[in-house]
């Protein structure tokens, strides 16, 4: 007679549930698993500002660009965002939008990540006078 080897079997239906389980529950994004991404091109009357997600893992996260304007023009702010899927090396454009800056314009320009709601990354860019107040 033949018997299996108690510790053998354990160990071979724990690694089939572990299979079982990743397949029909797919892990959600782990942190890190994508970066923010600020880019910011002059242009003749300001700046053209763009916010990008770059895959380091794969699964799905909320990207959020805002831009904050403040100077003698008055306060403006906009904020564009979206869900993408992400795999490992992948951009995904957020938003772009262009800024007409004075010379007392200030930017705070944030792009976040978050994943299931909580924020996961976050790159911050300031731009014009009185950073320092």
């Amino acid at each position: 007679q033949h018997h299996a080897d108690p510790q053998l079997t354990a160990a071979a239906v724990t690694w089939l549930l572990a299979l079982v389980s990743a397949l029909l529950f797919p892990a959600a994004v782990s942190a890190g698993s994508a970066l923010p991404v600020i880019n910011v091109t002059p242009t003749e009357p300001g700046y053209e500002i763009s916010g990008e997600v770059l895959g380091t893992g794969e699964g799905e996260v909320e990207a959020r660009l805002t831009i904050r304007r403040s100077g003698s023009g008055g306060n403006m702010s906009t904020s564009q965002g979206r869900t993408v899927s992400v795999r490992s090396g992948s951009r995904e454009q957020i938003g772009r939008t262009t800024f007409n800056a004075g010379p007392d314009a200030r930017l705070d320009i944030a792009m976040q990540v978050l994943t299931e709601g909580q924020l996961e990354a976050e790159a911050t860019l300031r731009l014009g006078p009185g950073l320092d107040e």
